[in-house]
């Protein structure tokens, strides 16, 4: 992939992930059920959106899943990435990972 496509895709990417991150906290930390009700909702469109921009850009899944093994492992890490569990950590992963390669 492409410096540019890169960067293209890390701002989005990071756009997301900042999003997930602030429905996270109200949805962990809200002061009443609504606030974490919403928190979670919002998490879950995050998610969604998330799983629609990687399938729609070309290339993208596969940098994404690069060094996990053949389609089975691709595939378990795929699930885990798009979790709700795992998606905060892995994605400040991702962009770390997206920005050096463009760096270089």
């Amino acid at each position: 992939m492409d410096c540019k496509s890169l960067q293209r895709h890390h701002k989005e990417l990071s756009q997301m992930h900042e999003e997930f991150l602030e429905a996270d906290y109200d949805y962990r930390n809200g002061k009443n059920k609504k606030i974490r009700d919403d928190g979670s909702m919002r998490t879950d469109i995050v998610l969604t959106r998330f799983e629609s921009y990687v399938m729609q850009s070309a290339g993208l899944f596969d940098y994404l899943t690069e060094g996990h093994g053949e389609d089975f492992g691709r595939t378990i890490y795929w699930d885990e990435l798009k979790s709700f569990r795992y998606f905060g950590r892995d994605m400040g992963q991702i962009l770390k990972k997206m920005k050096s390669d463009c760096s270089e």
